[in-house]
């Protein structure tokens, strides 16, 4: 059996960041370097000042990477920022009545400190704090243009919630993606998961354990099984964190539904938490809800 889990631009650029917790904002050097992960506190605190401040003694460095063609000898050179973003971004048109975004070259972004904002309409902190955001770019604006510039990496699911959200932005953004998934070609974007003789593609995507709760409902202890018991079941991966409203609401509502159906369908269907908290114990006590299987703390 093979799977094939296609990731857009944006999936990549949060694997290569590591992002758990929306909203996020990290702050890279012209050259791609990361500056300063996860400023949301400071921006939230001082505002523009935060900008202003710290752009201030700021220089230009000039590094690219170097990269050679593979069809001749000529050398070219890409920034670090083609490389991560692609050749396009997004950028609202000059006319601001008329709502509109353009396309423009992401090589503008070249010489300049680049903060990526990592945010999503569904989450409300995300909402709150582009607000806040938003307030502190333009107010920073004309001491900071030469030399730094946002790129919103949207976490939204659908292109019109996506759209909306940037609506309520001065930056630029990475253009939305739809994630297509395809299982009769891969490319260099794909991730594939292949099956073997001695080994499930529950194993390979989930590791060899898993945590479920003791026999009884009332158990509030857990214990480790082996991922094997997925086999030959369709499986629905839960991404949840206790942080998020939405999260804690949509879970008492699949639960419901996840008990009402269990008896029907133990033996062909379960479900394993994916968490997005931070810390171990926020984990347990919100597993504590759930009466499905979870993938370990880590």
């Amino acid at each position: 059996m093979l799977f094939f889990i296609e990731q857009t631009r944006a999936d990549e650029i949060k694997n290569n960041y590591d992002v758990r917790t929306l909203p996020r904002l990290d702050i890279l050097s012209p050259t791609g370097e990361v500056l300063y992960s996860n400023c949301i506190n400071e921006v939230s605190s001082e505002g523009a000042e935060f900008f202003r401040q710290w752009y201030c003694a700021k220089e230009k460095p000039t590094k690219t990477i170097v990269k050679a063609e593979t069809t001749t000898t000529k050398a070219v050179t890409t920034t670090v920022f083609i490389e991560l973003f692609g050749e396009q971004l997004l950028e609202h048109s000059a006319d601001e009545s008329s709502q509109t975004t353009t396309y423009m070259p992401t090589s503008k972004l070249e010489g300049k400190t680049v903060g990526l904002y990592f945010s999503g309409h569904w989450c409300r902190p995300s909402r709150e704090f582009t607000v806040k955001l938003a307030e502190a770019y333009k107010n920073a604006y004309e001491y900071v243009e030469d030399k730094f510039e946002i790129v919103f990496v949207s976490w939204d699911n659908e292109e019109n919630a996506y759209e909306n959200f940037y609506k309520e932005m001065p930056w630029k953004a990475l253009p939305f993606a739809v994630k297509t998934f395809d299982s009769s070609s891969t490319s260099a974007n794909q991730q594939v998961i292949t099956t073997t003789t001695t080994t499930t593609a529950f194993n390979q995507l989930l590791g060899y354990r898993l945590l479920q709760h003791d026999g009884h409902e009332c158990a509030q202890t857990t214990n480790y099984i082996n991922t094997i018991v997925l086999e030959g079941k369709t499986v629905a991966l839960y991404f949840s964190a206790h942080w998020c409203r939405h999260s804690r609401e949509f879970t008492v509502k699949l639960v419901e539904a996840y008990k009402s159906v269990y008896d029907d369908v133990k033996d062909k269907f379960e479900i394993v938490f994916l968490s997005w908290d931070n810390e171990e114990s926020v984990f347990e006590n919100f597993y504590k809800d759930m009466p499905w299987k979870a993938l370990p703390f880590s």
